[in-house]
């Protein structure tokens, strides 16, 4: 009787492949702890419908946001000076929305990083945001601003 030989792995020319599972599943377990979740932050923003009344309407204040540049009543300012700008105003203080009311004019291509922090530095000095829209020329080249 011969003694059966035990497949030794030295002696074959493949590579041992058993626990690769193993590792894997250990690696995935260990990524899923580690990694971190991050909550995205922002505010939620209702977006009025758009209301025409003949009324003239008083003065408001207005932000326009064109070529990179933020303007606040004609006046070119950094988000810091729009903070500052608004602080003064004490919209927070105001007990009317109509009275806490910015128009906040977006032109042009914009990058939406500008666009967040203008309506968050608005949202947060107490503001009521309202957008304005261009229409688009519907064919009689009229083109009249609106708010949203």
């Amino acid at each position: 009787m011969g003694r059966k030989r035990r497949k030794n792995y030295r002696d074959s020319k493949e590579m041992p492949t058993d626990s690769f599972s193993d590792i894997a599943f250990l690696l995935i377990i260990f990524f899923i702890l580690v990694t971190s979740l991050s909550k995205d932050q922002g505010f939620i923003t209702d977006m009025p419908r758009s209301e025409q009344s003949d009324e003239k309407p008083k003065k408001t204040n207005t932000v326009v946001i064109k070529n990179e540049k933020v303007y606040f009543n004609d006046k070119e300012l950094t988000i810091e000076g729009l903070a500052k700008a608004l602080k003064k105003l004490k919209l927070a203080d105001k007990a009317a929305d109509e009275d806490k009311l910015v128009m906040m004019e977006p032109a042009g291509n914009i990058k939406y990083q500008l666009y967040f922090e203008v309506m968050s530095t608005i949202s947060t000095s107490g503001g009521v945001i309202a957008l304005v829209k261009e229409d688009e020329d519907n064919g009689k080249g009229d083109n009249k601003a609106k708010a949203k």
